[in-house]
């Protein structure tokens, strides 16, 4: 069965056979080797691979390099084949230059998306950072309210307020003018 899978011609000859001669599909193929060997009743696997021209040797065709050559350089003279097809490395299988074309695509499109990922997690970075930096701010907000608090409560008591509460009230102050730089930078 594997011989007669196995064609000896290349894929130009191949698709030009195919285009000019029609299969029979009615006619099965047990009876034509009936027909081609004489209608003997006893049909081996090697007299179905035989052809009867032969004798008892399997079918080949000599020279089907050169064939191929010389059917490519006829197709290209009748102008029915482009130069350009003769140069690639296989170009007469349509589904692999398919198939390279869409590869070379998800590649740029690979490339593309990886570029934005990177982009995307750079700015996820920056945006994590910008969090922190407001999440600080906020405790930093809160520790400004306290001593603003502090210093009211001393002023109400009709005293000044304590060294220690000043010093804690414009380290606050000098913490939050640092940290909104930071977030509008």
């Amino acid at each position: 069965d594997q011989s007669e899978d196995i064609c000896p011609f290349g894929p130009l000859t191949q698709r030009l056979i195919s285009a000019l001669v029609e299969e029979n599909i009615m006619t099965p193929l047990d009876d034509l080797t009936l027909i081609d060997t004489g209608s003997k009743g006893d049909n081996t696997g090697s007299e179905a691979n035989a052809s009867p021209r032969n004798g008892n040797r399997p079918f080949t065709v000599p020279h089907t390099r050169a064939l191929e050559a010389r059917i490519r350089e006829e197709l290209l003279y009748q102008g029915l084949l482009d130069t350009d097809d003769q140069f690639g490395e296989d170009t007469d299988d349509e589904v692999l230059a398919e198939l390279k074309k869409r590869q070379a695509e998800l590649k740029a499109l690979g490339a593309y998306n990886r570029s934005q990922k990177q982009k995307l997690y750079r700015l996820a970075k920056e945006e994590m950072k910008k969090q922190e930096l407001r999440q600080k701010s906020r405790s930093i907000d809160n520790d400004v309210v306290e001593a603003y608090r502090r210093i009211q409560a001393a002023r109400q008591k009709k005293r000044s307020p304590t060294k220690k509460e000043r010093e804690t009230a414009l380290r606050a102050l000098r913490e939050r003018e640092a940290v909104l730089k930071l977030l509008d930078s």
